[in-house]
C-alpha cells in the first residue's frame, strides 16, 4: 500500500498535477500503533476566537490517530438589540445576538454568557461583555447609551393656571410626568424659574428647566385675574338711620369672596347720593379699583324719627294712649296693641294726621291686659313706586282696662286721663316746673347743636295750660305750640 501511494504522488508531480489528498480518509490502515482497534470520539481541537477559526477532530482515544476534522467558524457578528435607549427610571439590559462568519447564530449560555454593567438606570454609557464558552474562547465588549428624555416627551401641568388677585405673590405648584407616566422630582429632575412681581393682575411665566435624566426646557403660563364686583360684599355701617335733619353718609365695609377686608381708596372708592337728609332711600356706589373691577350700588334708608309713649291709662272698658308727636318728615303714626306680649292677634291703627298725639280705645272688656306700642311712618317714592318707611317700634307699655269710670263733672271733655303732658301731678307747682323743664330741654338741644332751628321751633312748647280734675283731684296740663 505504501508503494501505491508513493507511485501516485510521483506521477502527479511528473505531469505537474497538484492535488489535495485527505490522508486521514485514505490512511485507514496507517496507525501509530499497529493493529490498534480504534476508538474514535469527537473532541475540541482548538476553540474559535474572534480572530481565527477553531476546529474539532474525530480522534482515536487509544492511539491518537485523527480520522477527521471539522472547522468551528470564528464569531464575527455581535450585536446589541439596541445601542440607545431613552431613560425609563428602571434598569435597562439590551438583548445580544452573536453569529459566526458563516451566519450561524450562537446559543446563549451554551456558546457564550453576558456580563452587564451595574446600575444601568440613569443617563450614561454602559457596557455588555460577551464571554465565549464551549467551542469558543475570548470575550468581546459592546456598549449602549441611556439618553435623557426630552421636554417634548414630558407633560407639565400647573396646580392652576388662573388665580384671583390676593394682593400677595402667587406661585402655583408644578407637577410633571414623563412619557412613561413617571412623576418627576423637583430639584432632581427639574427646577423652576418664576417671573418676578406676581402680585398684580396679568399674565406670568414659569420656566421648567429639565436636568439629570431629562433635557430641554418649557414655559408655562398662568393668569392673575381681577376680582369682579359680584364676588365682593359691600355693606353700609347700618342699613337704616333715623331722620336728624342733617346729611347722613354711612361708612361702608367691603370684603371679597375669600373674606379679605378691602381697603378704602386702595381697593375701592365710594360715590354717595347727594342730599341725604330727608326720609327716603339713598344709594352708595362702590367703585372697585386695582386688583378689583366693576362697581356695585348698595342702599341705605333714612327712616322717620322714632316716637315714644308718654302715657297709657285705663278708661271705661278701654285705654287711652298718648305719645310724643313730631311734624318733620312724617306722614303719621301707627299704634299697635295686643293681649299677647309677642303681639300675636294684634290690631294696628294708622293715624295719618301728624298733629295727632293720642288715641282712645273702647269696648275692649273689663280687666283685660293689653300690650301697646307705637311707631311713625312716612310715604315716599322709591324707584317710581309709592313706598312706606317706618321707624322702629317704641318700647312696649302695658295697661289693664277698667270698669265704667266716672267722668269729671266740670268739663265734659276731661275724663280721668291726663293732658298731653302725659302725667298727673299732685300740685299746680309741679305742672309749672315740668313745663319749664321741657322748654329748657329743647333749648339745650338747640344750643348743643343736637337739633336744627327748625326742629326747635316745631317742638319746643310755646306755652301750656294747667288744669285740675275735680273728680280725682290731680293736676295735669296741655302744652301749646
Amino acid at each position: 500500500m505504501k508503494k501505491t501511494i508513493s507511485l501516485l504522488f510521483s506521477v502527479f508531480m511528473l505531469f505537474g498535477i497538484t492535488a489535495a489528498v485527505n490522508f486521514a480518509v485514505m490512511a485507514d490502515e496507517i496507525s501509530p500503533i499497529a493493529n490498534c482497534s480504534h476508538k474514535f470520539v469527537w473532541s475540541l481541537g482548538a476553540a474559535a476566537t474572534t480572530a481565527e477559526d477553531g476546529f474539532t477532530e474525530y480522534k482515536c482515544s487509544v492511539c491518537g490517530y485523527v480520522k477527521e476534522t471539522k472547522t468551528i467558524a470564528a464569531p464575527a457578528d455581535m450585536k446589541l438589540g439596541r445601542t440607545s435607549y431613552s431613560y425609563t427610571g428602571r434598569d435597562i439590559g439590551p438583548g445580544v445576538t452573536v453569529k459566526d462568519k458563516n451566519g450561524k447564530t450562537l446559543k446563549y449560555k451554551t456558546d457564550y454568557k453576558l456580563v452587564y454593567d451595574k446600575g444601568r438606570t440613569n443617563v450614561g454609557t454602559y457596557a455588555v461583555t460577551i464571554h465565549f464558552m464551549g467551542d469558543y474562547a475570548g470575550s468581546q465588549t459592546l456598549y449602549f447609551d441611556i439618553t435623557p428624555i426630552n421636554s417634548d416627551d414630558c407633560a407639565a401641568k400647573l396646580s392652576s393656571n388662573s388665580y384671583y388677585y390676593t394682593g400677595k405673590d402667587i406661585g402655583p405648584g408644578v407637577s410633571i410626568v414623563d412619557k412613561n407616566n413617571r412623576k418627576l422630582i423637583y430639584r432632581t429632575d427639574y427646577t423652576l424659574t418664576y417671573d418676578e412681581g406676581r402680585t398684580d393682575p396679568g399674565k406670568y411665566a414659569i420656566v421648567v428647566n429639565y436636568m439629570g435624566n431629562y433635557s430641554g426646557s418649557e414655559t408655562l403660563y398662568f393668569n392673575i385675574n381681577e376680582i369682579p364686583a359680584d364676588k365682593c360684599t359691600a355693606k353700609p355701617s347700618a342699613w337704616s338711620y333715623y331722620y336728624t335733619g342733617r346729611d347722613i353718609g354711612p361708612g361702608v365695609s367691603v370684603t371679597d369672596f375669600k373674606g379679605r377686608k378691602l381697603v378704602y381708596k386702595k381697593d375701592y372708592t365710594l360715590t354717595y347720593d347727594e342730599g341725604r337728609t330727608d326720609v327716603g332711600r339713598y344709594s352708595i356706589k362702590v367703585n372697585y379699583i386695582n386688583g378689583y373691577k366693576g362697581s356695585k350700588t348698595i342702599y341705605f334708608y333714612i327712616i322717620p324719627k322714632q316716637t315714644y309713649i308718654v302715657s297709657l291709662l285705663p278708661t271705661s272698658q278701654g285705654f287711652t294712649v298718648q305719645w310724643k308727636n313730631y311734624w318733620a318728615e312724617l306722614s303719621g303714626y301707627q299704634v299697635q296693641y295686643s293681649q299677647y306680649s309677642n303681639f300675636s292677634n294684634s290690631r294696628t291703627v294708622t293715624l295719618s294726621d301728624v298733629n295727632e298725639y293720642s288715641l282712645r280705645r273702647t269696648k275692649m272688656g273689663i280687666n283685660k291686659n293689653y300690650y301697646v306700642r307705637i311707631r311713625t311712618y312716612k310715604e315716599v317714592v322709591v324707584d317710581g313706586k309709592q313706598t312706606t318707611l317706618f321707624s322702629g317700634w317704641s318700647s312696649v307699655k302695658t295697661v289693664k282696662t277698667a270698669a265704667n269710670m266716672h267722668s269729671c263733672s266740670n268739663n265734659a271733655t276731661h275724663y280721668a286721663v291726663c293732658g298731653n303732658m302725659g302725667k298727673w301731678f299732685d300740685t299746680k307747682e309741679e305742672v309749672i316746673e315740668y313745663a319749664e323743664n321741657e322748654a329748657m330741654d329743647w333749648m339745650a338741644k338747640y344750643l348743643y347743636n343736637e337739633i336744627t332751628a327748625r326742629q326747635y321751633v316745631e317742638n319746643c312748647p310755646k306755652g301750656y295750660q294747667g288744669w285740675r280734675c275735680p273728680y280725682c283731684g290731680k293736676w295735669s296740663g296741655d302744652f301749646t305750640w
